[in-house]
């Protein structure tokens, strides 16, 4: 990161932050905390705002809150204003203030969010939360506009938005939102926090308006998210009520890609106190109260309507890998895809949920089908990948050639069954200073000798052993992860 800022702006509590009125602006290299608003509030379209520390103080370890957001867009309509880029250089560390980190809000178009720490402080470790917990909206709260893109697939656009104080991103009455590329959650490692505060990664209330064109990640490589490790539901999509009657309809949000898991339940926020990887839910806000918190079973022929129009999870029957290949037995009965056509993902997890329903840890692969009862979905894993004993979960979305993505609605993750093998695939090669890794990760065992019945050789290799004085060993097991994983993890490191 930046190190130390030299410039530091202290509003001391009683002065409005920083307002430039010039389109095609630059605030770079500062310091800027303690306003009694905003610390930043964008007033010119194409304004660029790079290299800052906002809400903290010149270290970036320490909160200094702006007693409004980080950044606002003022609610006037300015438009394309860039926070951080894809040049490390340039990232922001937007963190510690009152209210929500970034909100472009009104009519404020085609902002581009890429290489910030949200949330944390200038190492990437320390949790600087946004907000005020059950409150305020959190990190980026994107209200009634359209076009904005946070994060991205390129090296260095991955947003760190972690240790909020609500969701890590709380969007609502926007169109053509996309957020992928980002850690959402973990640390800039992808590690998790001792105590994790953020009250969830993604959440998807409708209020003032509905949701239209908002994508989740992606179907390309490096397009996913990883929202792991908050203390709450990693997506949470809701229709919110009063007295029984819905304020607005919550739809068509696509969720694709990415690598949820490891969210914990909570039990002191309802919008996210399940802990699943994906919650669809309704609240009744007059008493803050929901019957369809935590995994949402499916119904026949999917007729039933709410957000997401409470789309079928697909139905597991069996996982079997065999070498490199790895054939799905499931059911669909779905009813919100145009023709009929849905796109089932796939995903592996280390250990299941307590919920008995999956969340996503490791993406599998895809397949389009239509309805249907026995398919079989043949994927090509990786090589080297082992699913013995992994907790197989998998999630519908809908197609839809009338959304930007052609994608429409996803549905929660399914019921978990765990895979089994018929063909062990073939183990990684291995170096010769390294132990031989098995396909379940441990040192591959020694042949006993003895059971042989070669005595010669047994004794011929204890005797030089001995001659030798004796043979040291060193064993490393290297834990790979995905091509995905570690390009977000590059992206995000601090340079």
């Amino acid at each position: 990161m930046n190190g130390v800022l030299l410039i530091e702006l202290d509003g001391g509590g009683s002065v409005t932050g920083v307002s430039p009125l010039a389109d095609s602006t630059t605030i770079r290299g500062l310091v800027i905390n303690s306003f009694d608003s905003a610390g930043v509030r964008v007033g010119g379209d194409d304004v660029l705002i790079q290299g800052n520390y906002i809400g903290t103080d010149s270290t970036g370890l320490i909160a200094k809150p702006n007693l409004g957001n980080g950044i606002n867009g003022n609610s006037t309509g300015f438009k394309r204003t860039s926070v951080g880029s894809s040049n490390p250089a340039d990232r922001n560390v937007i963190s510690g203030n009152q209210d929500s980190g970034i909100t472009p809000n009104t009519g404020d178009d085609d902002w581009v969010v890429k290489g910030n720490y949200v949330g944390l402080g200038s190492d990437g470790l320390t949790q600087l939360g946004n907000s005020v917990p059950f409150v305020g909206p959190g990190g980026l709260s994107i209200d009634n506009c359209s076009g904005a893109i946070v994060g991205g697939p390129e090296v260095g656009a991955t947003n760190v938005i972690s240790g909020n104080k609500n969701f890590g991103i709380y969007p609502d009455n926007v169109s053509g939102l996309v957020i992928q590329g980002n850690i959402i959650g973990p640390d800039w490692k992808g590690e998790a926090f001792d105590d994790p505060v953020q009250l969830g990664g993604i959440g998807l209330p409708g209020i003032t308006g509905p949701f239209v064109n908002t994508l989740i990640g992606g179907v390309n490589g490096d397009e996913g998210n990883l929202i792991a490790h908050n203390h709450g539901a990693g997506v949470a999509v809701v229709r919110l009520s009063l007295n029984g009657s819905p304020i607005q309809s919550v739809g068509g949000i696509s969720i694709l890609g990415n690598s949820i898991h490891d969210n914990l339940s909570n039990s002191s926020f309802l919008l996210s106190e399940s802990g699943l990887g994906i919650d669809i839910l309704d609240a009744e806000m007059s008493d803050n109260s929901s019957n369809t918190t935590g995994p949402t079973p499916n119904d026949p022929s999917d007729s039933d309507t709410g957000p997401n129009n409470f789309i079928n999870f697909p139905i597991l029957n069996s996982v079997e890998q065999n070498g490199s290949t790895a054939s799905i037995n499931f059911n669909l009965d779905a009813a919100d895809g145009e023709n009929d056509q849905y796109r089932v993902e796939f995903f592996s997890n280390d250990t299941p949920d307590p919920s008995g329903y999956g969340e996503g840890q490791t993406f599998l692969g895809a397949t389009t089908v239509t309805n249907g009862n026995s398919q079989i979905a043949n994927l090509t894993l990786p090589s080297g990948t082992n699913l013995a004993d992994k907790s197989i979960s998998a999630t519908t979305t809908a197609i839809d050639s009338n959304a930007t993505s052609g994608f429409g609605s996803t549905s929660e993750f399914s019921q978990i069954v765990t895979a089994t093998q018929t063909l062990i695939p073939s183990p990684e090669p291995t170096t010769p200073t390294s132990s031989p890794i098995s396909s379940t990760g441990n040192p591959t065992p020694a042949t006993n000798l003895a059971a042989t019945g070669d005595n010669l050789k047994l004794l011929f290799l204890i005797a030089s052993l001995l001659l030798l004085g004796g043979l040291g060993m060193l064993a490393k097991k290297h834990l790979p992860r995905t091509k995905s994983y570690n390009k977000k993890i590059k992206n995000a490191k601090k340079k």
